[in-house]
């Protein structure tokens, strides 16, 4: 889900309105076009527990400029939404539509997003989220995407760190399908053949529950691009990111997600053709996520957009100032498996860049304190 936050029109569905079986509670986020809140189960009989939902809330009287669109949008992901079943995607339990507004019903994620959880750690002193969490949450992050990328072959577009929520079991789960596409139709619509079967869920990492622990002590919010820490706003102001679809004529960007583009996204291009979905810019983004968790601020950040644009296409990156530049304490900051993930990710030819699957084989080492890092070796000569 990606959120931003103009100014709203003031017919809002009140607090205690009950819909679809939920009472509605307070507001736990906000959209240029939407309303989160918290919900609460309405038990039919006292012996039944109440359970805690998110419900995204689109009013259908909004006549702002971009609200119809925006509307469309939303329809098309919830269609693609719905078909998704995997514990590290966020699920769409239920969408109520009344004569004021829809209703989008998911999981409620009280730990918020990773930007949070990065955000979180950074009261403590740290930057980052340690290595342990952030190979753990990357594994998470990885199969989720390894799901929509090998099973239902859907690229989703938008990949960053505001759009993978922190379920209440410490498990991360990728959400946000506005900018989803079915990879064998450039026109977004889904093929005949792409009703695969849902993978079964994974087992649980040994850990998870432990890690939930140190989450609880956030206070879950979809946060928004205006709302991110010191680090992570000087990537972008909010006037460049909400002009960023200028970049290419061919790729829309939502706010906030420019500093995660794939260089070839960003390079002109004199074709009117939209070129199809490619996994390899999910991939690119993911490295960015990584990036993230390890340091604690993005590969890529410039306040100038057109320099930004620049940095991401010259696909440089380098250790933040405060890591030692020796590549001997290189490795043993973030490990070899780390390094070659990042390198794997963060290429600048989308041919050579690593598939879901060669990151899931090595994804294990992530996170590991290597004097004994072996793992990802046997990749280095494809870097």
């Amino acid at each position: 889900m990606s959120f931003s936050s103009p100014n709203r029109p003031r017919i809002v569905p009140p607090a205690e309105e009950i819909v679809g079986g939920y009472r509605l509670g307070s507001v736990i986020g906000q959209g240029a076009f939407s309303t989160v809140k918290r919900a609460t189960s309405v038990s039919s009989t006292p012996s039944t527990p109440s359970t805690v939902a998110a419900v995204k809330i689109v009013l259908k009287n909004d006549s702002r400029p971009g609200a119809s669109e925006a509307r469309v949008r939303l329809s098309k992901e919830s269609k693609v939404w719905s078909q998704l079943s995997h514990e590290h995607i966020l699920p769409l339990f239920q969408t109520i539509e009344t004569e004021e507004a829809t209703f989008f019903f998911t999981l409620y994620c009280p730990a918020g997003t990773l930007l949070d959880v990065i955000n979180s750690h950074k009261t403590d002193g740290l930057e980052g989220v340690g290595m342990d969490d952030a190979g753990m949450l990357f594994r998470q992050v990885v199969r989720g995407l390894k799901y929509l990328h090998e099973v239902v072959r859907l690229v989703h577009g938008d990949i960053k760190l505001e759009n993978v929520l922190v379920d209440d079991q410490g498990s991360c789960r990728i959400a946000d399908f506005g900018l989803a596409r079915w990879m064998q139709d450039p026109s977004e619509e889904k093929p005949s053949t792409a009703s695969a079967s849902l993978e079964p869920p994974a087992q649980r990492e040994n850990g998870m529950l432990s890690l939930h622990d140190s989450l609880r002590r956030t206070r879950g919010r979809h946060r928004l691009p205006s709302r991110l820490s010191n680090s992570f706003t000087n990537e972008q102001d909010t006037n460049s990111s909400n002009n960023a679809s200028k970049n290419n004529a061919q790729h829309y960007f939502a706010p906030g997600s420019l500093p995660y583009a794939a260089p070839e996204l960003l390079r002109p291009t004199h074709s009117s053709t939209i070129p199809p979905a490619n996994p390899a810019q999910d991939i690119w983004a993911l490295g960015c996520v990584l990036y993230a968790l390890l340091f604690g601020q993005l590969p890529f950040k410039d306040p100038f957009e057109p320099r930004l644009t620049m940095k991401i296409l010259s696909g440089i990156w380098r250790l933040p100032s405060n890591y030692p530049p020796s590549s001997q304490i290189q490795l043993k900051t973030i490990g070899r498996v780390a390094e070659n993930v990042l390198h794997g990710c963060l290429c600048t030819n989308h041919q050579q860049r690593w598939t879901i699957s060669m990151i899931d084989e090595v994804g294990w080492g992530v996170g590991w304190d290597l004097d004994v890092d072996e793992a990802g070796e046997e990749y280095e000569e494809e870097l």
